[in-house]
């Protein structure tokens, strides 16, 4: 009908009234509508910037809640086999136990500023290090064999905190006399593997909430963990790309 108006006017016809209260009614309704439409989008817009900076906040609490987890989990933990040890030996070696707790609490004091204020960076050789001394103080004898060259920083960082959550387990689910820590590398790919005796179920290793942050971190770096138990054995097993990141400053 507003097609039939136009064409009149064009050719100077006279347009009846019918036609013309048609047209306003079109046109009304439909600025009625865009107006209506208008405030609907904005209101959908306005509800989904509120859902997304509730989920950011959601998320940063996740994300705090995994690296206290994963950053502080496994230091507590030394920090209090480290201090029942001393407590039973002489205090010539019960100085050199402490020593080694204030060490740890240092670094703890680290990781919490890290946790509240940024990404930490974690150093697997160091890690490692720190692995063999906190299991050999509790009797567990430790083969290390780090065979991995340069790694980017996330790579490094989330395989450290995969190192402290598999030594916090051996010592939590195993009664432990042995275990190995080794590190390989093939096809820009590096591998972390920690395998140890004694183990007890594994239902809670499974399910744990570290193992569930563990996953996720390298998920997000399209790596991989898996566990296995088999004749008292456990292994845990990372993978990840070796570069996915600039590599860690040594």
């Amino acid at each position: 009908m507003a097609v039939v108006a136009v064409a009149a006017t064009w050719l100077g016809l006279p347009v009846p009234l019918t036609v013309n209260y048609a047209i306003s009614t079109v046109v009304t309704g439909l600025v009625v509508y865009g107006l209506v439409r208008l405030a609907q989008l904005a209101r959908e817009l306005r509800e989904s910037r509120d859902g997304l900076a509730r989920a950011a906040v959601v998320e940063e609490r996740l994300r705090a809640a995994r690296d206290l987890h994963d950053l502080l989990g496994h230091t507590l933990a030394a920090i209090l086999l480290k201090s029942e040890l001393a407590r039973r030996l002489e205090p010539a070696r019960a100085r050199q136990q402490l020593d080694d707790v204030l060490t740890m609490t240092e670094r703890a004091m680290e990781d919490l500023r890290t946790v509240s204020g940024g990404h930490g960076k974690l150093s697997l050789g160091v890690e490692a290090e720190s692995a063999r001394s906190v299991l050999a103080a509790t009797g567990i004898e430790v083969s290390l064999s780090l065979g991995h060259s340069a790694l980017g920083q996330e790579v490094e960082t989330t395989l450290g905190a995969v190192l402290r959550e598999a030594v916090t387990n051996v010592l939590r689910h195993s009664s432990a006399r042995h275990c190995s820590i080794t590190t390989s590398e093939e096809d820009g790919v590096v591998r972390l593997s920690v395998r140890n005796d004694g183990a007890r179920s594994s239902k809670g290793r499974h399910g744990s909430a570290g193992i569930g942050n563990l996953t996720t971190r390298l998920a997000a770096l399209d790596g991989r963990l898996s566990v296995s138990q088999e004749d008292g054995w456990f292994e845990l097993t990372a993978t990840a790309p070796t570069l996915a990141w600039v590599p860690a400053s040594v």
